[in-house]
């Protein structure tokens, strides 16, 4: 997932400084890449240390994505693109390669439907304490798991179906057992939006884009000084 933020107001101030255009660039490029940093932390800050959520099926009831496996907290990244004044690029990313869909559903929210087969859903007994899969509890393609437990499916009393395993425990020490619910099997699943890159962008230009438009200001005339206003027109402004 990307965005791009390019900031009409602000590029027509900075056009204003056509007296000094290269430290203008540099000035603006600068104050770009900073903010870019402080999106970085503001965002990997959002993501909160694997917990169990509620329920079977370990619902997450907070506003902030868990962190398990660590890939897409670690794939945000920010670049600064662009050499020109007009061209200057903040490109903000979430998601590598082949995790774009899971990135943006997080992002904007939505509803994933099965194609073809029912999605699984894991359930607490599926998962590790780090809120991942256990790899004796991943499903093959005949009726068993990587564990060699052998599953099948069925409808419980309140008219939801399970994926079951046969034998209970995982790993060393596989005994026989009743069967417990590894999978629940739905057609569409409804995911929240967490993960927040548009609200942290606003959140951080807040702050941010003040310190910038001074930052080039400054880089233009190194002493204290009054300039006119972007359009020219209205009182002088202090930078």
């Amino acid at each position: 997932m990307k965005l791009s933020y390019n900031d009409r107001q602000l590029m027509a101030v900075v056009r204003a400084f056509r007296e000094a255009p290269v430290r203008a660039v540099k000035a603006a490029r600068q104050s770009l890449v900073l903010i870019g940093i402080r999106w970085e932390r503001d965002m990997k800050g959002r993501f909160r240390p694997y917990s169990r959520g509620q329920g079977l099926l370990d619902i997450n009831t907070t506003d902030n994505l868990r962190d398990t496996s660590g890939k897409l907290k670690h794939s945000i990244r920010s670049t600064v693109v662009g050499r020109r004044l007009e061209s200057l690029r903040l490109l903000l990313r979430a998601g590598d390669a082949g995790m774009a869909p899971y990135a943006n559903i997080q992002e904007y929210g939505g509803t994933i439907h099965s194609k073809g087969k029912l999605l699984t859903v894991p359930t607490v007994f599926a998962k590790d304490s780090r809120g991942m899969i256990k790899s004796d509890a991943r499903l093959t393609g005949s009726r068993t798991t990587q564990g060699g437990l052998a599953t099948y499916v069925k409808k419980t009393a309140g008219g939801n179906l399970f994926i079951f395993a046969r034998q209970v425990g995982f790993g060393a020490g596989l005994r026989a057992g009743p069967g417990v619910p590894l999978y629940m099997l739905r057609s569409s699943v409804r995911i929240r939006k967490r993960l927040g890159m548009r609200t942290t962008l606003r959140e951080v230009l807040k702050e941010e884009k003040d310190i910038m438009m001074r930052s080039i200001s400054r880089a233009i005339w190194p002493t204290k000084r009054l300039i006119k206003a972007s359009k020219g027109i209205g009182p002088s402004v202090p930078f």
